[in-house]
C-alpha cells in the first residue's frame, strides 16, 4: 500500500511541477492593453473640461500569438451625436486645448453644418469662428492603429 502512494506521489510530483514551469504569464504590459482600444480625447477651454463623443472608428492591434484584430464601429453623424450635449460657452478669442491619452500621428478638426449634415470647414487646430451660435467639430486622429472621430460642440457668444 505505502508502495502505490510513493510511485504515485513520484508520479504526480513531476506533473505538477511541469504544468508550473508551462505555466503562461496571464499579464498584459500597458502599452499592449492601450493598443487594444482607442485612445479617449480630453478638451479644456479655460477651466472646463469637455468630454467629447466617440464616433466612428477603425481600430487594430497583433494579439500575444500573433494574430491580428480589427475593431470597425459606424456611427451617426457629429451633429446627431452632439444633439443632446450641453455645449459650452465660448468667446471667439477663448483658447481650446485637446489632450490625447496617446499623441495621434495626426489630427483634422472640422466644422459641421447641422442644418445639411455635412462639412463647413476643415483646419489643422480648433478655430472659434466670430459668429454667435452652436458649433460642431470633429477631431478625425489617426494612429498607426487606426483612425478615430470625436465630435463635441461649443456656445459662441460674443457679447
Amino acid at each position: 500500500m505505502s508502495r502505490i502512494f510513493i510511485s504515485t506521489f513520484l508520479l504526480i510530483i513531476p506533473l505538477v511541477l511541469s504544468g508550473c514551469l508551462n505555466e503562461e504569464d496571464n499579464t498584459t504590459n500597458s502599452s499592449e492593453i492601450s493598443s487594444k482600444t482607442p485612445p479617449d480625447l480630453r478638451i479644456e477651454v479655460g477651466d472646463t473640461t469637455v468630454k467629447p463623443v466617440r464616433g466612428t472608428y477603425n481600430w487594430s492591434y497583433t494579439k500575444k500569438d500573433g494574430t491580428s484584430t480589427s475593431k470597425h464601429a459606424a456611427s451617426a453623424a457629429p451633429p446627431v451625436l452632439v444633439k443632446e450635449q450641453q455645449s459650452v460657452i465660448v468667446t471667439p478669442d477663448s483658447k481650446v486645448n485637446l489632450y490625447f491619452d496617446e499623441e495621434p500621428k495626426s489630427y483634422k478638426v472640422k466644422i459641421w453644418d447641422p442644418e445639411k449634415n455635412e462639412v463647413k470647414r476643415s483646419y489643422e487646430e480648433v478655430v472659434i469662428p466670430q459668429e454667435d451660435g452652436k458649433v460642431i467639430y470633429e477631431i478625425l486622429a489617426n494612429w498607426e492603429h487606426g483612425k478615430v472621430s470625436f465630435a463635441f460642440s461649443l456656445h459662441v457668444d460674443s457679447k
